[in-house]
């Protein structure tokens, strides 16, 4: 039997909303608050009530957010004349969560979620907000806060089992106020946006059909919960193609439908073909295709792909460079490479912005793109070559560093065809379509730089010196269209400076270390003798100490590998090579009395080491030390 006290609350809170809902409002602001304690009371002590007094509380908010609205096209920022009730009810709810039995929670917030979706739809524009203005919007009411509030935590005071639950209930509700429960669900997924995530992905898949499927508001949910959670949607889209691929024949399509309107999911959806484009899947997908609607053909996918590869500012480098190893195997690869160089030399011609383009630039893009240009896979090489040519028309600095970098590089094997050779030849020749000739100096350089100021780097100096040659003999001996436009021997000797000092540097390296090996210090079956003093005793004697420098030198000192000798060898076969006794060769004094001097130095170093016959191009150096001997005599008479 009902109580008299409780009785007594529920005959007054009957004839008290029964006025309200006939539009006659209460006397003052007492018996606002008064009503809101009746019904709260009843809330707790009468539960067949429930339903009743969370309907007197939505009236009361959707009165709350109507005097807001109204004040907001009013521009009247004044408070509404019901937050102070607002602020009662949700500091009453607010306590039933926090301290009264945990079914409370999954009670309010279904009421909350529904009537949110109740108010946005009712309120709703013509035309939808965006997430972030709707959050504005919506945020600036004390009676929206409150309820986003209230919902969040009651969210956070689930048991794991519940949770799933809200989700479909938050999920359900977004489905039937789409698009403008947007906001509310991007605001509240962030308390699980690993499951929210999921289970959109999950859903939106299950309705896709492929015809014009409208999945703005997905779009505009998963972009914003991705904003803050990236790794949470990879693994997302990870999961979906693992478990659904090969049950739905429509997630490729209906992944790519997302991607192409959005950046973010783009993005994401690069990273995970990265990580997982393994032949299994591969397969699958193109025993698929043919199942994918008419508006998904392997021809619209093409182009779909090429526009989203376009507008990724990061991973398109790494998935346009993974393409050309799965060209052998799947066709369309190719024919998506081709589509892209077509596309970014029309963007690169409009001098249109590109984030492709722009992250070519950057570590570790470019790292990829010489790596590529030293491949043995020719449309790897081909690829890395002519995305450094089309970045080039914009970045000048760009083309020159890459020179730069290939100069050190190598094939591996002397006999493997040199295909880092064909990049840097293709690279000297610059980009198609300029009418301005390629500026190489600064490439050189910048490699001749690196070698003076690192000349520790044996095995990348070696192969700048060997490439030079290479390179100039390409030049003399036969006709390169690539190297037509560059005359890579007049560069050359315009920095013949800086060779003539990593050639004296060098030298004076070895002589070095072959004053150690024959004198103080010997690496044979001698012992390291260490370094010694003499000072002067008091009477006038002197007498011989141990510094203890000698075995420090002798561990820092530059050891003579075959390597140098290498450089030293192939600097002077690259001088030779550039024929200063011809007429266009001009040097100035300074240049050909140290060009002189270095080379009779480098005679006697060629006899030193044929003396002890351990090369077997000794004869070979020789004659080519009488060469430049005779030419620069000759050319100075």
């Amino acid at each position: 039997m009902i109580k008299q006290p409780v009785l007594a609350e529920l005959q007054y809170f009957v004839s008290s909303v029964s006025l309200l809902y006939k539009g006659v409002p209460l006397k003052d602001s007492a018996a606002a608050t008064a009503l809101v304690k009746c019904a709260l009371h009843l809330l707790e002590d009468l539960p067949s009530t429930r339903d009743a007094v969370f309907e007197y509380f939505s009236l009361v908010f959707n009165g709350a957010v109507k005097s807001y609205l109204s004040n907001v096209e009013k521009n009247n920022p004044d408070a509404s004349a019901e937050d102070d009730t607002i602020q009662e009810i949700h500091e009453a709810l607010e306590r039933l969560v926090t301290n009264g039995p945990p079914a409370w929670s999954p009670l309010i917030s279904s009421w909350s979620l529904r009537l949110l979706g109740e108010i946005c739809d009712k309120n709703s524009r013509r035309r939808p907000l965006d997430i972030r203005t709707s959050c504005n919007l919506w945020l600036g009411c004390q009676a929206i806060r409150c309820l986003v509030g209230l919902t969040a935590l009651c969210f956070s005071k689930l048991e794991e089992a519940e949770v799933d639950n809200c989700i479909a209930g938050l999920l359900n509700t977004f489905a039937q106020y789409s698009p403008y429960f947007d906001w509310v669900v991007a605001r509240l997924g962030g308390c699980f946006p690993a499951r929210v995530i999921a289970r959109m992905l999950g859903c939106g898949l299950k309705r896709f059909t492929g015809e014009y499927d409208q999945v703005d508001s997905e779009v505009e949910v998963l972009s914003y919960l991705a904003a803050a959670n990236e790794e949470h949607l990879r693994r997302a889209l990870r999961d979906i193609i693992e478990r659904e691929a090969a049950g739905n024949k429509l997630t490729v399509p209906y992944l790519l439908h997302l991607s192409k309107n959005s950046e973010v999911l783009a993005q994401s959806l690069a990273a995970v073909f990265l990580e997982h484009h393994t032949d299994a899947h591969l397969q699958l997908f193109r025993s698929q295709c043919k199942f994918w609607p008419a508006n998904y053909n392997i021809t619209n996918v093409v182009h779909i792909v090429t526009g989203l590869l376009l507008k990724v500012k990061k991973h398109s480098i790494p998935v346009l460079l993974t393409l050309p190893r799965l060209a052998d195997r799947y066709p369309w690869c190719q024919e998506l490479l081709e589509m892209l160089f077509v596309e970014l030399e029309t963007l690169v011609l409009e001098k249109r912005s590109c984030p492709l383009l722009d992250d070519a630039t950057k570590e570790p893009a470019k790292e990829l793109l010489w790596r590529a240009c030293l491949s043995d896979c020719a449309l790897l090489q081909q690829s890395g070559v002519r995305l450094i040519l089309l970045v080039s028309l914009r970045s000048a600095h760009f083309l020159q560093q890459s020179i730069a970098q290939l100069l050190a590089g190598s094939s591996g094997e002397l006999g493997s065809g040199k295909p880092h050779l064909n990049a840097l030849v293709r690279l000297l020749g610059g980009p198609h379509g300029s009418a301005e000739l390629p500026k190489i100096k600064p490439s050189f350089e910048i490699a001749l730089e690196r070698m003076l100021l690192n000349p520790t780097r044996g095995g990348e100096n070696y192969w700048v010196l060997r490439n030079l040659v290479e390179i100039v003999k390409l030049e003399r001996d036969s006709f390169n269209v690539h190297l037509k436009k560059t005359n890579c021997v007049v560069v050359l000797q315009e920095l013949l400076g800086k060779l003539l000092a990593i050639w004296e540097m060098l030298m004076n390296q070895q002589k070095n270390t072959l004053l150690q090996r024959q004198g103080t210090f010997s690496f044979g079956n001698a012992v390291i003798k260490p370094e010694i003093k003499r000072i002067k005793r008091e009477d006038g004697g002197t007498e011989q100490i141990d510094t203890g420098e000698g075995t420090s030198r002798s561990r820092t000192s530059q050891i003579a590998t075959p390597v140098t000798f290498d450089q030293i060898h192939m600097l002077a076969k690259l001088i030779d090579c550039m024929e200063f006794n011809a007429k266009s060769a001009v040097l100035n004094m300074s240049e050909c009395l140290k060009l002189s001097a270095l080379t009779v130095k480098y005679f006697f170093l060629c006899l030193q080491q044929a003396a002890t016959r351990l090369n077997g191009d000794d004869d070979t150096n020789l004659h080519r030390c009488y060469q430049l001997l005779s030419r620069h005599c000759a050319m100075r008479k």
